[in-house]
């Protein structure tokens, strides 16, 4: 799998969720966020390979650890 559609995926998965006004900062993270159509196979391999662990839309699981949370923000490190 090519990690740079992975990261992309991610990336702009983080976008959506953190890019959010603070009006919609309460609502649900499963809901699926608006995914630019270049992204649509990385988002299809995102929920193939890594969703079992790390939830349908990145919000963690018992299984594995959200990757939306504030900490993989680029602006943290």
């Amino acid at each position: 799998m090519n990690t740079v559609k992975i990261f992309s995926f991610i990336s702009a998965l983080t976008l959506a969720t953190f890019g959010t006004s603070e009006a919609n900062a309460g609502e649900n993270v499963a809901k699926a966020p608006p995914v630019p159509f270049q992204y649509g196979l990385g988002v299809q391999n995102f929920q193939a390979l890594c969703s079992e662990c790390h939830g349908e839309w990145a919000e963690g699981s018992d299984k594995g650890p959200p990757l939306l949370h504030p900490y993989y923000k680029a602006s943290h490190h």
